[in-house]
């Protein structure tokens, strides 16, 4: 935006994410104005940049969540019990209703090596970035919770597969851009991600261990990917 309003003199606005100094991405609104000099001509511009995390009604739902003990403490994203909470309600919606679902189960590649060479901090800072950095990227309806451990599990309403294969890839891409720094090193992260549709007949067994094959899937194709079915 700013060099095409230093080009046209334009004022333009976007939604970028910006990479936060504790490694997850923000969401941030930034509006581009020209700046001219007294013949009218275009010498710079200004860019204001607003804070565009989630409105202040999913931070209240989290403080509800909180109290009823179904966030996670390390990441302050749902837990298994929520998780499960939610699947759960989705499949009977997805009986009664007809109102679909999808899931993504992933995991962090290597990430038993990672708390090995780093410490337990490192990694700790790590679940607590891509878990914020997921909370950020996808919609308000939908939901990122901790299933145990390194691995995470994204409730989508309303999607088809094409939709889902979307979402996994943007997950997968965002994370694999993001960093973390310990000391004089920078550490990267990937993730192997696996996902699927709820369909009549599923119990939430069922759903999340289709989830979870197809997980191991990408982690047998070479991990840093994402597989649908």
């Amino acid at each position: 935006p700013l060099g095409r309003t230093l080009s046209d003199g334009e004022v333009r606005e976007a939604s970028v994410y910006l990479h936060h100094k504790k490694g997850h991405r923000v969401p941030v609104s930034v509006r581009v104005s020209p700046v001219y000099d007294r013949n009218d001509s275009i010498i710079g511009a200004v860019e204001i940049f607003s804070d565009n995390t989630k409105n202040i009604s999913i931070l209240k739902e989290l403080e509800v969540l909180k109290n009823e003990s179904l966030t996670d403490e390390l990441t302050q994203v749902g837990n298994r019990r929520f998780a499960e909470y939610e699947i759960s309600r989705r499949l009977k919606a997805l009986r009664k209703r007809e109102i679909g679902f999808g899931i993504l189960f992933f995991d962090i590649d290597k990430f038993k090596s990672i708390n090995d060479t780093h410490g337990h901090n490192i990694g700790d800072d790590a679940l607590k970035m891509i878990s914020k950095t997921v909370f950020n990227i996808i919609r308000s309806l939908d939901a990122i919770c901790r299933w145990g451990g390194d691995e995470f599990i994204v409730i989508l309403p309303n999607v088809d597969e094409k939709k889902l294969g979307i979402v996994a890839e943007k997950i997968r891409t965002f994370i694999e851009k993001s960093w973390l720094e310990a000391g004089d090193d920078t550490i990267r992260f990937t993730l192997s991600i696996g996902g699927t549709l709820a369909v009549p007949g599923d119990t939430e067994d069922s759903l999340i261990e289709r989830a979870d094959q197809f997980m191991y899937q990408s982690k047998q194709g070479g991990r840093n990917r994402s597989s649908i079915g």
